[in-house]
């Protein structure tokens, strides 16, 4: 077995020695069952996923079933988030795997019982944090407008040129042809599962980026599995979280053909 990396090594010691959950807890199992490995895939899961997560347990009649993980646990990984999003602010820098595995249960806990966590939004990574930090990182409404609209009026962009997804066995060739398609139109973040926006005006883009990729997905995306992801995002427009389990669905698929 490969050694784990330091990004793996820093998610063990969070589950393990921070949020101290046992062996058989089902975040943990969900998480693995999800492919979350790393710290890093952890801060960047959308809502969307969070709420998604289940693992392999019983039901109340003893029989095998999908378990969705409790309402307390969505909140320890929304805490993770919250605290990732303080204590970047106060460095001045993202985290490490070093700052991770620096990190202890009483500190986490603090930071839970604090202030920073109860104003804490997940949609909104600036909200709870101190007020002098907070205010370099706020714009105004007019700046959060104006990055929309340079994006509405910017780049030419024709939902026409992303190709067709017909057959799952094509996932490579059009993954790829998708991926440079969207960064000619500038949108090649919403096909990032570790994007996440951090400034008011960098969220509005990003929101505005997911809508025009839904309805790209909309027409492009016309496999059975597909279409079924498009149905299940089309209110949310959470284009990200559609490409991310499209991609995690077509790599299973060839895994197992293999």
């Amino acid at each position: 077995m490969a050694p784990k990396s330091a990004s793996e090594e820093a998610l063990t010691h969070v589950l393990d020695d921070v949020f101290v959950l046992s062996r058989d807890n089902g975040l943990r199992q969900a998480l693995q069952r999800g492919g979350f490995k790393k710290i890093q895939s952890v801060l960047a899961m959308s809502n969307t996923i969070l709420t998604s997560l289940t693992y392999r347990g019983k039901d109340a009649n003893n029989r095998p079933a999908d378990i969705p993980i409790l309402a307390s646990e969505e909140g320890l990984i929304n805490a993770l988030k919250g605290y990732a999003a303080y204590t970047e602010a106060q460095l001045g820098r993202p985290l490490t795997p070093d700052d991770w595995l620096a990190l202890t249960e009483e500190s986490f806990d603090a930071y839970q019982g604090s202030s920073h966590l109860i104003f804490f939004d997940p949609s909104r990574p600036a909200a709870g944090l101190p007020p002098t930090v907070s205010a370099t990182l706020q714009t105004t409404v007019g700046q959060v407008a104006q990055e929309v609209q340079a994006f509405k009026k910017g780049i030419k962009r024709d939902q026409s040129l992303f190709p067709i997804y017909k057959e799952e066995k094509d996932w490579d060739d059009w993954q790829r042809r998708t991926r440079a398609q969207a960064t000619a139109q500038n949108v090649e973040n919403v096909l990032d599962p570790s994007y996440t926006p951090v400034l008011p005006q960098d969220k509005e883009l990003f929101n505005e980026q997911n809508k025009y990729m839904m309805a790209v997905f909309n027409s492009c995306v016309q496999t059975d599995f597909g279409k079924t992801l498009v149905r299940k995002f089309e209110g949310t427009h959470d284009a990200q979280g559609l490409f991310t389990e499209l991609e995690r669905h077509a790599n299973l698929v060839a895994h197992y053909r293999r």
